[in-house]
């Protein structure tokens, strides 16, 4: 990404360009998620506009106006759950069975193309008895951002929060994994210890829900549908330190279920 200023250092725009599929999808992806949630009423949380958007000798590119100046500050959590609630809110919601899901039959299917892959095969065994445990519990579906951690929001002077990297936006995701994520992300420590965190103190992160049975399924969907993410994106492949799945994520959700 190209942080783009003028001469005395204030932020004018910030520019993404793709440079393999995988990216160029991503960026495609933020393009039209911002697209979207332009014409949404959101109340607390402050999105990038776009300015440009198009091809470059065939790369995916996207230009937006920047949404903080400044060294970062971390919102509290009030206004992490207020701008959380703005989002979801801005987006229709609905009830749904964990087998019933749009986002679980695609996860399923995301993982029939990974046949052979040891990782897919422990996915998607975990899968076959996460459905067996929580296939018929249902839960609240609404808007998603995908990637909700500290690094991607800032805390600005007009007690609003500015929210970028919108590329994993989605409409249909469980309620709670938002929080999930940023509660594994924030974690000092490694992966696995921060999902053991997560599971000890699900009840002060999945707030609105009263039931255990359900805050454990919020939690075991997160890391399925995390899992087959990581597969899509080839993560151990391209190197990045969480890649293993067998090391963090795999043990955890096999042990929920």
């Amino acid at each position: 990404m190209m942080h783009i200023m003028d001469r005395t250092g204030t932020s004018l725009a910030y520019v993404k360009l793709g440079v393999n599929a995988l990216t160029c999808a991503r960026v495609r992806a933020e393009t039209a998620s911002l697209s979207e949630l332009s014409s949404r009423r959101l109340q607390g949380v402050v999105v990038p506009e776009v300015i440009d958007s198009g091809t470059w000798d065939d790369l995916d590119y996207l230009i937006m106006s920047p949404v903080h100046d400044g060294p970062p500050a971390e919102p509290s959590l009030t206004r992490r759950r207020r701008a959380s609630e703005s989002l979801v809110g801005a987006f229709p919601s609905y009830d749904s069975s964990v087998a019933d899901a749009p986002w679980w039959t695609n996860a399923l299917s995301s993982l029939e193309t990974k046949r052979g892959d040891s990782d897919a095969e422990r996915l998607m065994s975990a899968a076959a008895r996460l459905q067996d445990k929580f296939g018929r519990v249902t839960l609240r579906h609404g808007a998603c951002h995908g990637d909700w951690t500290p690094w991607n929001m800032a805390a600005r002077d007009d007690d609003a929060i500015a929210v970028w990297d919108w590329e994993r936006f989605a409409e249909n995701r469980p309620a709670g994994w938002d929080a999930l994520h940023f509660h594994v992300a924030s974690y000092r420590g490694d992966a696995a210890t921060g999902l053991r965190s997560a599971r000890r103190h699900l009840a002060e992160i999945i707030t609105g829900v009263s039931h255990p049975h359900e805050r454990e399924a919020i939690l075991a969907t997160y890391l399925l549908h995390r899992g087959c993410t990581f597969l899509a994106d080839r993560q151990e492949a391209a190197g990045a330190p969480n890649g293993p799945l067998g090391r963090w994520l795999l043990p955890a959700l096999e042990e929920l279920v």
